[in-house]
């Protein structure tokens, strides 16, 4: 059995995070970011009860702002769900291409085009895995640490104030392009999904390869995939990981 190696942070917080950032657009570049963080309650009850870092505070919120680029706090309100605590942080900004999303190395562009429509751009990669030389503090069995990973989810989207035109990811509906969004329940089920498939007799052998190549892909994203292009085709038939086939996006909109 593969044993995964975890620091006790990453063991207590990383299942337990949803991480949800919503950037609504203006047309003249300005706007607002909602920024929606939660934890599962029992996760609450253990940092208040040990005194760690509460997550949902003002204070908290306030910090936030450095890894968002020039923007304002505005305010906070709770954004609880069943099993989950939260908070919803509200940011403005006056001009997008001085954002910068820190976490996913996320950047932008607004360009107003001849015909009055809008040419938003949006740069993001992933960030190459850097090896960790230091001593495992907490070893896990696999099957521990996928229960401990249950409910993680990622997501960053821009809401564009008008009509999008043409985008060139397919990530796109209505006004909204998600940039990227990375939910581990439906990653699971993929991969289990696809092991199921590849241990039957497949239909072709493309077929077959085209299930290998997911399965490869699922293993690179746990570690932080480093080649968009090598993963494009897989990244299509993978629910849970979306991100578009290239690092830069390009998204044409009519303002209202």
């Amino acid at each position: 059995m593969r044993i995964i190696t975890l620091a006790p942070a990453v063991v207590f917080l990383a299942g337990c995070v949803e991480d949800l950032k919503v950037i609504r657009l203006k047309p003249d570049g300005s706007g607002t970011i909602l920024y929606t963080r939660r934890m599962k309650d029992w996760a609450i009850d253990s940092v208040r009860k040990n005194k760690l870092v509460d997550e949902f505070t003002e204070e908290k919120a306030r910090e936030r702002i450095t890894s968002l680029g020039e923007v304002q706090f505005v305010s906070v309100e709770k954004a609880n769900v069943p099993g989950w605590e939260g908070m919803t942080a509200a940011y403005s900004f006056k001009d997008v291409t001085k954002l910068k999303i820190d976490d996913n190395d996320t950047v932008f562009g607004l360009e107003k085009l001849a015909n009055g429509n809008r040419a938003l751009t949006v740069t993001s990669r992933f960030k190459p895995v850097k090896p960790d030389n230091t001593p495992p503090a907490t070893n896990l069995s696999e099957e521990a640490a996928k229960a401990l990973m249950a409910g993680m989810k990622f997501r960053l989207t821009v809401e564009v104030e008008g009509t999008v035109v043409k985008c060139s990811s397919p990530h796109v509906e209505g006004p909204v392009l998600t940039v990227v969004e990375v939910d581990f329940d439906q990653l699971l089920a993929e991969e289990a999904r696809l092991k199921k498939k590849a241990a039957q007799d497949p239909a072709t052998l493309p077929e077959a390869k085209e299930t290998i190549e997911a399965l490869r892909m699922l293993e690179a994203l746990k570690g932080g995939a480093q080649n968009l292009e090598e993963a494009s085709k897989a990244l299509l038939k993978i629910k849970g990981f979306k991100h578009a086939l290239s690092p830069t996006v390009t998204l044409e909109f009519t303002p209202k």
